[in-house]
């Protein structure tokens, strides 16, 4: 069954598949951002300019940052397959180790590495499927 379903992301490109993860990767640097942005409101001094939280500073981006944080998390939740949504959960959400996740799901390392690699292509191959089914509906 899972040679069936890898078939049809054959077409899914290297480049493609580098920004899935890219893509993906934003959730965590984006959490860490919003953790500085706090830490900076918590800590700076008034007078200095880096607790400012006018829009042309980090810190007037939080909503902006919370919003991506959804988008990506939905984006995972609203993959087809389970196994493969969970990994790409724990890996890029809970920013677990793919070695981790084999734990998790109760599977071997090399197992888990498959379904790693496969769910990448298959986020890839839907994130394109929906870019482009939303130019068609303009």
């Amino acid at each position: 069954m899972e040679r069936r379903k890898s078939k049809l992301y054959n077409d899914v490109s290297q480049e493609e598949i580098e920004n899935i993860k890219a893509y993906l990767g934003e959730y965590l640097l984006t959490k860490q951002m919003i953790a500085v942005s706090r830490y900076e409101r918590q800590f700076a001094e008034p007078d200095d300019g880096v607790g400012d939280t006018s829009s042309d500073s980090p810190g007037g981006d939080e909503a902006l940052w919370r919003a991506k944080m959804i988008e990506i998390r939905r984006f995972i939740m609203n993959l087809s397959a389970d196994k493969k949504r969970l990994v790409l959960y724990y890996h890029f959400i809970r920013n677990q180790p793919v070695e981790k996740c084999a734990e998790y799901l109760g599977v071997s390392r090399a197992t888990v590495f498959r379904i790693y690699n496969s769910a990448l292509c298959c986020a890839a191959y839907e994130k394109r499927q929906r870019s482009h089914s939303r130019y068609r509906s303009r």
